[in-house]
């Protein structure tokens, strides 16, 4: 027993002189949990270190005891201390063990919140598709394909949310390849014959939900158009798309979009600030949204370049 008495005196020793020690640390980490708490999209990283901090400290509960809790000592003076400080590691392993199954909960009920809203979002986009079945009018019917598929952009966003581990971040450029898979097979660009490149070049990829779905709204509308209205009586029609990144001197990462085709060009004196088109009224104020700026060129075909600025996107770990 003395042996015993004297291996936790070491420990205590190690802890602190005080409960000092103890108190601080109690206090910083809870303040960290509630911190968590709080912020239900959470960064992963973040998250697997508190995580490891949690496994750490328990793991020196265990060694303490292999019952779980520290004993307690023989009633007096000195030991009153020892017993306090005892109770308050231990209280402390629980609080965290707890923290971490309502962290768990807060999870499980994000990744339902997506789930749910892409099915909601995919049981309107079969409504629409139903609806356009009976649309004898062909302009009609494309403006139902249209809609439908600016609502499945927006549902890729959730259903790459709720496929990945992080339910705050997706990775922009795969997103943005499978909405290209789905434009090209929407609007039929193989069996038209028409060309697509689709180049990307960034290292901070990983985009929050309010920064996706504005860009893949933009690139919806942008290819849409090209397939529509450029390729009238193009040889080799062809349509180009580039993604690319840079870092300012104020260590912003500033993203560019452009989105070109070698077809018929935009008409003469177009503004697209006063365009008729809802398409590329959306794209004015996505592009808005994103606190960007958008340029055309109307020489060899038309290309619309998009410029914005991303101050919380990261690199893909």
């Amino acid at each position: 027993m003395k042996k015993v008495l004297a291996d936790l005196r070491t420990t205590v020793n190690r802890l602190g002189k005080d409960r000092t020690a103890v108190a601080v640390s109690k206090k910083a980490i809870l303040q960290k949990l509630t911190k968590l708490e709080k912020e239900h999209l959470h960064d992963q990283k973040v998250q697997q270190r508190d995580l490891l901090r949690m496994d750490e400290l328990l793991q020196v509960v265990s060694g303490l005891s292999a019952s779980g809790s520290l004993p307690k000592a023989k009633t007096g003076p000195r030991h009153d201390q020892l017993d306090q400080m005892a109770e308050a590691i231990n209280t402390l392993g629980g609080e965290l063990k707890n923290s971490s199954v309502t962290l768990a909960e807060k999870e499980a009920l994000l990744k339902e919140v997506h789930h749910r809203v892409k099915n909601n979002l995919q049981i309107i986009t079969s409504l629409l598709q139903l609806q356009s079945a009976t649309i004898k009018d062909l302009e009609a019917n494309q403006k139902f394909t249209e809609s439908c598929n600016r609502i499945r952009t927006m549902a890729m966003v959730h259903d790459r949310l709720y496929m990945s581990n992080d339910f705050s971040k997706i990775d922009i450029a795969e997103y943005m390849r499978g909405l290209i898979k789905f434009l090209c097979s929407s609007y039929s660009i193989s069996q038209k014959k028409i060309g697509l490149d689709l180049s990307i070049d960034i290292d901070y990829g990983m985009f929050a939900i309010d920064d996706a779905i504005p860009l893949g709204l933009i690139l919806n509308e942008l290819v849409a158009n090209s397939c529509k209205y450029a390729f009238t009586d193009s040889k080799k029609p062809k349509i180009t798309i580039v993604f690319q990144e840079t870092l300012t001197k104020t260590g912003d990462h500033t993203f560019n979009l452009e989105v070109s085709d070698n077809g018929c060009g935009l008409p003469n004196g177009m503004d697209i600030n006063q365009s008729n088109s809802l398409g590329l009224q959306l794209v004015v104020l996505l592009t808005e949204q994103l606190g960007g700026t958008i340029k055309l060129r109307k020489q060899k075909g038309a290309s619309f370049r998009i410029r914005f600025k991303n101050k919380h996107c990261l690199k893909k770990g």
